[in-house]
């Protein structure tokens, strides 16, 4: 019972930090972010919602839909009202001049309605030019994104923030690899090194939305690499209600299984059955975290303001789970997803070969190999994580599958760690 109300009110406390940090942040005035939003939606205007950029002979998007549409929120802040802008999350909103504002809805974020089509960049173009008086709300998510965007446009503009990002994810990286290769080993620091280059890692950073997602994934993997964590259980509630907290629902999944690859790779005498328990009690302490956070904010919508945005919420669940107009088939979507991947994927096989022939290449005898069934069976609990996620969210998936595509290479990095570890030295046998 103590442990019950010792994350109870963790909980609580969290909720309460997140209220206090966005309407502080909301506090500063609009006009303090004028000119580099400005100058923002003219970068965006130049690349347009639809920009490409060619990585390994592959086009990848840049994300200007999502990213316009965080500036024009971050922008449409009034800090008159600071905790009642940061609930409603309002685009398109100028003080004094907006005539009609839509609540948050099911399904697509709308757009003005002088475009036929979705439009984000525009949006965010008439809004800092004034010349729009239509605002719609996004209230289901937190938009907790805005606690380091709105002070970070008061300095620069949208390539500048790519590029700092750009820069920290560099850092970040190096600090993980040599985490992973001081508690490891080389040849699973370059695997892993193999994963983040699948996810296009190093290009993250010009994604504001994927950014979140990847900063805590990472920053957390960090943590668990650097100290004994005493309670994991704790631990992975936090990630978890950051998660709800920061991100747009871009890949949250690997805020989850990054994680809990890195704690299975700390794993030296495996007890199966206790190590399995634990990556499940993780796992359902992260969901309460990430779902516990977001019922909150749907919560506090309604009682305070009247939205029922519980209702408008679960319906877009439903329609992200299981969109009529989108037939799902698993293997289609996955090799679709694929393509995204094909030539770091390519890499990643040569790679996990030439590294798991070095090792058995060291063993002195192959009679001293065994089968290593526990970490096997471990790594596939941490990619059947990332499956049910996909299956559960699979309009989502299919939809955004741009991005959607680095949920699958979790499942690539468990699948080579699998085969580099598929054999180990058994000391009992091991030649004196």
């Amino acid at each position: 019972m103590k442990n019950v109300l010792k994350y109870i009110a963790a909980f609580i406390i969290i909720i309460i930090l997140f209220c206090i940090l966005l309407t502080v942040t909301s506090l500063i005035p609009k006009e303090a972010l004028t000119k580099t939003v400005k100058e923002s939606a003219i970068i965006f205007n130049e690349q347009t919602n639809n920009y490409f950029i060619n990585i390994c002979n592959r086009p990848t998007k840049f994300d200007n839909w999502t990213d316009s549409l965080m500036i024009n929120t971050a922008y449409s802040i009034d800090n008159s009202t600071p905790f009642y802008s940061s609930m409603m999350a309002r685009k398109n909103y100028i003080k004094g001049k907006t005539e009609i504002i839509y609540p948050d809805e099911a399904g697509e974020l709308k757009s003005s309605s002088k475009y036929e089509s979705l439009n984000q960049v525009g949006d965010l173009n008439d809004t800092v030019n004034n010349d729009t008086i239509e605002s719609f709300e996004y209230a289901r998510y937190w938009h907790g994104y805005l606690i380091f965007l709105r002070p970070m446009l008061i300095l620069f503009n949208i390539t500048q923030i790519r590029h700092i990002f750009l820069c920290v994810f560099a850092i970040l990286a190096i600090a993980l690899l040599y985490k992973l290769y001081k508690n490891t080993n080389l040849s699973i620091a370059i695997i892993f090194l193999c994963g983040l280059l699948m996810c296009d890692y190093f290009y993250i950073g010009i994604s504001l939305q994927n950014t979140p997602v990847f900063l805590i994934a990472i920053i957390s993997s960090i943590i668990l690499l650097s100290k004994d964590i005493k309670d994991k259980y704790m631990f992975f509630l936090i990630i978890g209600a950051l998660t709800s907290f920061f991100d747009l629902l871009s890949v949250p999944i690997l805020t989850l299984s990054i994680p809990l690859l890195v704690y299975v790779l700390l794993q030296k005498n495996i007890n199966l059955k206790e190590t399995l328990l634990n990556l499940f009690k993780y796992c359902i302490m992260w969901a309460i975290g990430y779902f516990g956070v977001f019922a909150i904010k749907w919560v506090l919508v309604d009682l305070l303001y009247n939205r029922d945005l519980i209702k408008t919420s679960l319906k877009q669940f439903l329609y992200r789970s299981n969109n009529d107009s989108v037939k799902f088939n698993f293997d289609i979507m996955y090799l679709l997803n694929v393509i995204y991947v094909i030539i770091p994927l390519f890499i990643s096989v040569i790679t996990t070969i030439i590294l798991t022939f070095i090792k058995l290449i060291k063993c002195k005898s192959l009679k001293n190999l065994k089968f290593n069934y526990k970490a096997i069976l471990l790594y596939l609990f941490v990619s059947l994580v990332v499956v049910l996620w996909i299956l559960v969210m699979k309009e989502h998936y299919l939809q955004h599958k741009f991005f959607t595509y680095r949920n699958n290479c979790i499942i690539y990095t468990c699948l080579f760690l699998a085969i580099y570890n598929l054999y180990i030295i058994d000391e009992n046998k091991k030649e004196k």
